[in-house]
């Protein structure tokens, strides 16, 4: 008799999945590469011994998984409940003699073996700074420690969360939000302490339920002060861990049979009134025009939830100026507010953009649609417009406040000069790329979408592709050349330095971005009609006909 019979299953499903091993694989490859970097890199240079080198790469590749273990419940465990309760199976579990740790421990086993396995494959190579005494054995130990139980929390927050949402997007944003509050508290506070002024100790005022501040207390120049708030952080994550699964074995029998909450029912009855208004009005005016325009439109309150990106800039430039005053109008400042806006809009049209067809491939409906005298270039013409109608005014507002941005220093202090150049040239290319950003994670966004069996994996790899791959081979570039070069590349053509990583930036970006739109666009308008009519089995691969 099997104990857990459906640890049992999903255990033995898993172990087939060639990504249980391709992504150990990866990730022993990805600190390999790193670690050979830093060894070929900083071993030449006179003033960087081996230890200092060591230290650098330690703290560098812990600061990296720890990264990954904190988004790895928004990646792999967000969706793991929610979407069974979308697909209606996990009543299906329930009405055996199954108990609520039983589907708990299973999803854990089907879920959390590759993000395990996973980082315990990069632990060797973070073990190579121990043995060229750059980092001590406890302290190793220590920071080994927080990345496990931060991996651990993540996935249980997923779970936990996943267990009360029925949306995949929404799982996803809760589990961030949570694992921001108890893993990035400590620094947040201790960096809006100082810039407040505070006169006492940062460290003595950090959260102690915040691993991010046990990260930073696990390394020995804090850990030898501080201890105590290290371990104290480490016992109640510990039993906080402990709380969240047992919580969820326990919530879970309770809320499947929930389609939502009460006070969701409560706000839509109210809404049904005008929602049967805005459906015969949209009939009226679009429906008759492009049917999927006027279908993704019909939610009124889409285009002011964006516009929560503005009350967020405006809130902290109101609390910005009220500490520092004039102090605060820095170009800093500027640059800062102008980035984090922009990501905030990239990561909500690639959202957007990935839940278009995902649900609806998998249920039937985009097959079902596409059995209608409605053609795919309808379909994505509708989406097209939808996009429109929902950022349109958010993104040419943002335009216009980076236009504030890039004109207030130089009409106020820099006049005509080599910075204020500069300066334009910058806040332009960032703005131009900022549009090109949007194409692209909207149409790849799309595609990914249609092809994945989670909309929130198809998020990240939408925004991982788009954002963070060309900002990785601009920087290979960059140590490329500064490294084979010395110096002297830089002086070739009369070019600055600055304005040549400035136009290396802009260059990288327009081709990747360019190159996304255009493919994603592409491979949308050839292969819809064909993607619709396949589904997704749960091992990933596709088969034809259902």
């Amino acid at each position: 008799m099997v104990v857990l019979p459906i640890v049992d299953r999903e255990l033995r499903v898993f172990s087939k999945k060639g990504s249980l091993y391709w992504s150990r694989l990866g990730f022993a490859g990805f600190t390999i590469v790193m670690g050979a970097y830093f060894m070929l890199f900083w071993t030449p240079l006179p003033w960087a011994p081996p230890s200092l080198m060591s230290k650098h790469m330690f703290v560098t590749l812990a600061v990296i998984t720890f990264l990954y273990c904190f988004l790895s419940g928004v990646w792999v465990t967000s969706d793991c409940l929610s979407g069974e309760k979308r697909g209606n199976t996990l009543g299906l579990l329930f009405l055996t003699d199954l108990k609520g740790y039983d589907v708990v421990l299973g999803k854990m086993a089907a879920t959390w073996l590759q993000s395990v396995y996973g980082v315990v494959s990069v632990f060797p190579i973070l073990a190579v700074p121990l043995l060229m005494g750059g980092v001590g054995f406890a302290e190793f130990c220590r920071v080994m420690l927080v990345l496990l139980l931060t991996l651990l929390l993540s996935l249980s927050v997923g779970i936990g969360v996943s267990a009360l949402s029925r949306h995949p997007i929404k799982s996803a944003i809760g589990v961030f939000l949570v694992m921001l509050f108890l893993c990035a508290a400590g620094p947040l506070f201790v960096m809006f302490w100082d810039l407040s002024g505070g006169t006492l100790d940062g460290v003595d005022l950090v959260p102690i339920h915040s691993l991010g501040s046990a990260f930073i207390l696990s390394h020995e120049s804090q850990y030898s002060r501080y201890s105590q708030l290290y371990w104290t952080s480490v016992g109640i994550n510990t039993g906080l861990i402990l709380g969240v699964l047992v919580w969820t074995c326990w919530v879970i029998r309770r809320v499947w049979r929930d389609g939502e909450t009460g006070l969701l029912k409560l706000s839509r009855g109210d809404r049904d009134g005008d929602t049967q208004r805005r459906d015969r009005l949209g009939r009226r005016l679009v429906g008759d025009q492009n049917p999927i325009f006027w279908s993704q439109s019909r939610n009124a309150t889409k285009p002011r939830w964006v516009m929560s990106v503005f009350i967020l800039g405006a809130l902290y430039w109101l609390w910005g100026y009220s500490q520092f005053e004039e102090d605060f109008l820095d170009e800093g400042n500027y640059l800062v507010t102008a980035f984090v806006m922009q990501l905030m809009i990239k990561c909500w049209v690639a959202t957007e953009a990935a839940r278009r067809f995902g649900d609806e491939r998998q249920s039937g409906a985009l097959e079902l649609l596409l059995c209608t005298p409605i053609k795919v270039r309808s379909i994505l013409q509708g989406h097209v417009q939808s996009f429109y109608w929902q950022f349109f005014l958010p993104v040419v507002g943002l335009l216009l406040v980076d236009l504030v941005f890039l004109l207030e220093p130089v009409i106020s202090h820099w006049e005509r000069s080599e910075a204020s150049w500069y300066w334009v040239q910058m806040f332009l290319a960032g703005m131009i790329l900022f549009v090109l950003d949007l194409y692209a994670l909207g149409w790849l966004g799309m595609w990914k979408g249609l092809n994945a069996r989670f909309v929130n994996r198809a998020v990240m790899s939408n925004l991982l592709t788009i954002l963070l791959i060309p900002w990785l081979l601009f920087l290979v570039l960059v140590m490329v050349i500064v490294t084979r070069s010395q110096g002297a590349f830089w002086g070739a053509g009369g070019m600055a330095p600055e304005d040549f990583l400035l136009a290396l930036w802009f260059f990288i970006g327009c081709v990747s971005s360019g190159g996304w739109w255009y493919w994603g666009r592409k491979r949308l308008i050839s292969s819809l009609r064909s993607l619709a009519t396949t589904q997704i089995r749960n091992s990933g691969k596709k088969v034809v006909g259902g």
